[in-house]
């Protein structure tokens, strides 16, 4: 198993095949409600910048996770956001892919980690020691 971030990615792949392989697997994240292009144009934007970053496992020809994250609120408290992730089904790399983000995190001078899910979050306490810091309400407007 190795674990490439985004820069070594495009090293690797070139910049068009990386941007393809992050797309395919958000691809396979059940509930995102963006369509390829939206997320496309997000990571033509973003991806080789120094505000994002990924990380891709993968084990022989096979990928088998992905952890992406971006600086928000970069002037006034900055955090990385863990935008998202996605682990192959029989495969154990969470803590790897966490690991990364935290070290990319620590060697930037950000301080906070964040992310957003839908599903309980204690599991996410115990498991990779995140706190619960609010309750977030949202209301769609037509």
């Amino acid at each position: 198993m190795s674990i490439l971030n985004a820069k070594e990615m495009i090293e690797k792949f070139g910049f068009n095949e990386t941007k393809e392989i992050i797309l395919d697997l958000i691809g396979k994240i059940k509930k995102v409600d963006k369509p390829r292009r939206e997320l496309n144009a997000w990571l033509l934007v973003n991806l080789g910048t120094d505000i994002f970053n990924a990380w891709t496992v993968f084990d022989e020809d096979k990928t088998n996770g992905l952890l992406t994250c971006e600086i928000v609120e970069q002037f006034i408290d900055p955090k990385v956001f863990i935008s998202f992730v996605y682990i192959e089904p029989d495969t154990d790399c969470g803590q790897e892919l966490l690991d990364k983000c935290e070290q990319w995190t620590e060697s930037i001078g950000v301080k906070k980690l964040m992310f957003y899910t839908k599903r309980n979050y204690r599991g996410f306490e115990r498991k990779y020691k995140f706190k619960l810091l609010r309750t977030v309400m949202v209301k769609e407007l037509k």
